[in-house]
């Protein structure tokens, strides 16, 4: 992948969180793209620091990380005492907002923030 002909790497701390997590024998599967839904960041356990979109399935708390650069996700499983709100909008996020619907930043930041 490259942006303006420059070749474009994925941030290391998203290598890395991924990395432990698989080497620990985490079950990691594949999920769809995603990037709405309620944000957390994983406080424990091997994918801890990682942010993602917080999804129930049965009684089963799975967290799906996304690769923004590269649009894939993964779903981890992980402990409910493991999650926490993420509060706050990123600048990624931000600016596809803004490119989707057209709104301002202040609207946009606003409408992440609430996802």
């Amino acid at each position: 992948m490259s942006f303006n002909g420059q070749p474009a790497e994925l941030p290391d701390s998203e290598m890395e969180v991924l990395k432990r997590g698989i080497n620990s024998g985490s079950r990691v599967e594949p999920h769809p793209y995603l990037t709405v839904g309620r944000r957390v960041r994983i406080r424990n356990g091997p994918f801890a620091n990682a942010h993602g979109i917080l999804l129930r399935r049965k009684d089963k708390f799975r967290v799906i990380l996304s690769l923004d650069l590269i649009t894939r996700s993964v779903s981890v499983e992980v402990d409910e005492g493991d999650v926490e709100a993420s509060y706050g909008a990123s600048s990624d996020q931000t600016l596809m907002c803004k490119a989707e619907v057209g709104r301002s930043n202040q609207d946009c930041t606003e409408i992440v923030a609430a996802v």
